[in-house]
């Protein structure tokens, strides 16, 4: 009788292991688990997927293992925090995907432990990658020319007024050098203002390979 019940709990663990596991490989969601040496104990298949991770290649791996150190580090040090707050903290963090292009989640970290006192750190993400390319899109439309993608005016205003208040400060000079483009009235009139744009876009590029990036 005790050989039968103890079948049957195994039976039902196992079960509601493969569940578990169903429910988060079906879910879209990106969901791990870390033993408190920062190593793979689980980890969803749209993770797997997501950074290109085979199957095989997680179970008892790391991080440093899996990522480029600074991801790696930035990982390590969420998990920390949320081990030592010893509640679920919510971070913003970012990545490069197998497929090259930038990732971003929102990740719910959340300490762990066990009948036995081994502790853990799980995680539960969402996908923002489109949330944060349309957030990037809207500033740079915001602050930068869409025809020539050089900063605006708004954004020279800005700029300037750091300027001026640091010169202000330091009780130093500052300069402001004035460009003109000569007859451009007359190139929109005309060839058209598809001419005018063009030039506009070949003296940007032209400018922007003539000075430092700062």
């Amino acid at each position: 009788r005790h050989t039968k019940t103890l079948y049957q709990t195994v039976t039902k663990l196992q079960d509601s292991e493969k569940l578990f596991r169903s429910f988060m490989d079906n879910s879209n969601l990106i969901a791990w688990m870390k033993d408190e040496q920062g190593r793979y104990v689980f980890l969803s298949k749209p993770s797997e997927q997501r950074f290109g991770i085979a199957s095989s290649g997680w179970d008892g791996r790391t991080d440093f293992d899996i990522f480029p150190t600074a991801l790696a580090q930035q990982l390590q040090h969420n998990d920390n925090t949320a081990l030592q707050a010893g509640h679920p903290i919510t971070f913003e963090e970012s990545a490069v995907a197998a497929d090259g292009n930038s990732v971003h989640w929102l990740s719910s970290r959340f300490p762990y432990a066990d009948s036995t006192g081994q502790r853990y750190i799980g995680g539960i993400a969402i996908d923002i990658t489109e949330r944060k390319t349309a957030e990037e899109k809207a500033e740079n439309l915001a602050f930068y020319d869409p025809l020539t993608n050089l900063p605006n005016r708004r954004l020279l205003l800005d700029r300037l007024a750091h300027v001026l208040n640091n010169a202000t400060r330091q009780q130093s000079l500052c300069a402001l050098l004035f460009i003109d483009l000569d007859n451009f009235k007359t190139l929109n009139d005309t060839r058209g203002h598809s001419r005018g744009d063009l030039l506009l876009q070949q003296v940007a590029q032209r400018l922007a390979q003539s000075v430092r990036k700062g």
